[in-house]
């Protein structure tokens, strides 16, 4: 059995699951966002984040499989379980937010909500991102220093990776919030414009400058507590 990952969780309520971005991990968010949580006020909630496999300090995977979306969805399914969780909201940025939707295609019946920031290239507009990515782990394999491999590892799993099918994520019931930023090439707004119009109950935020994403927390806040 793979050793469990690094988890936060605070507050006490309506239980919400939050996976952070390629590369990033939780202290990464608690200093540079796009939310910083340590200033976030969310009342009545129960927030749970995790490092991924492969980042911050969780366990190092053994082979880049582990660190493709779907199988990041598999971990958050299973944290949820070891948290007693049967239904949840979850989200995430990013990778995250790429997690968060596997989740919900994997397990429908558990996601309550579902939040979406800054999703990712995906589909047609996904094979250049995954082919730098794939360049990455290449350069990174080769360095000899710290967890290299670890790093190489969790970016040929990027390049493995993709968005949900569009028929499965139409089938998605769950309301959800996704958020995204105007001038981003690796999370492109047309990405959010199609799950947007994809997910029959989901509502779309875009902001044209970096800065804007602070308002973000009140969209959040708003979101979990209708």
């Amino acid at each position: 059995m793979p050793a469990p990952l690094a988890v936060s969780t605070v507050g006490d309520g309506l239980p919400f699951l939050w996976g952070h971005g390629l590369l990033s991990s939780m202290a990464s968010e608690d200093s540079s966002g796009p939310i910083k949580w340590p200033d976030v006020d969310l009342p009545d909630v129960r927030l749970v984040r995790w490092d991924a496999r492969g980042h911050g300090e969780s366990p190092t995977p053994t082979a880049s499989g582990e660190c493709r979306w779907p199988s990041l969805a598999r971990d958050a399914l299973a944290l949820a379980d070891r948290q007693g969780l049967h239904s949840f909201s979850i989200g995430g940025a990013s990778m995250g937010a790429a997690t968060a939707l596997w989740a919900a295609v994997t397990a429908p019946e558990r996601v309550d909500r579902l939040v979406l920031a800054l999703p990712p290239t995906a589909w047609e507009s996904r094979s250049r991102s995954a082919g730098l990515y794939r360049f990455g782990g290449m350069v990174s394999e080769r360095l000899p220093i710290g967890r290299s491999r670890r790093r190489a590892l969790v970016l040929r799993g990027a390049a493995e990776s993709d968005l949900p099918d569009p028929v499965a994520i139409a089938e998605i019931t769950a309301p959800t919030l996704v958020l995204a930023w105007r001038f981003d090439p690796i999370h492109p707004v047309r990405t959010a414009e199609r799950l947007r119009d994809l997910l029959p109950a989901a509502d779309l935020h875009v902001t044209s400058r970096i800065g804007d994403t602070s308002g973000w927390v009140d969209h959040l806040r708003d979101f979990l507590s209708r």
